[in-house]
């Protein structure tokens, strides 16, 4: 915690620098991401409030790392692997599709 990378990291201000972000931007939420709270959100919201190009889109079931639902893996030699959200994926591809 004491390198000059991590307090550079810890020191970091994105608000600055997503005034800036001209253009499309996609921003996704899994409501089961128990890592990164959904205030994050709202602060990025606020940081692109100058961008019109903005899509957010909170995505149910859905973990930190996009993700389905452990129950829905697909079982391999007796173990679940996990696999890239449908709902992610679906969501990713009808907003690249619509730019």
């Amino acid at each position: 915690m004491t390198t000059p990378w991590y307090r550079s990291y810890l020191n970091f201000d994105p608000q600055q620098g997503l005034a800036k972000v001209t253009c499309p931007v996609l921003l996704l939420h899994g409501t089961d991401d128990v890592e990164v709270a959904l205030s994050n959100m709202a602060q990025l919201e606020k940081g692109l409030k100058a961008n019109r190009h903005v899509t957010m889109q909170r995505l149910e079931e859905v973990n930190h790392g996009f993700q389905a639902p452990e129950a829905t893996w697909p079982v391999f030699n007796s173990l679940p692997q996990p696999v890239f959200s449908p709902v992610a994926l679906a969501t990713i591809r009808d907003w690249i599709r619509q730019l």
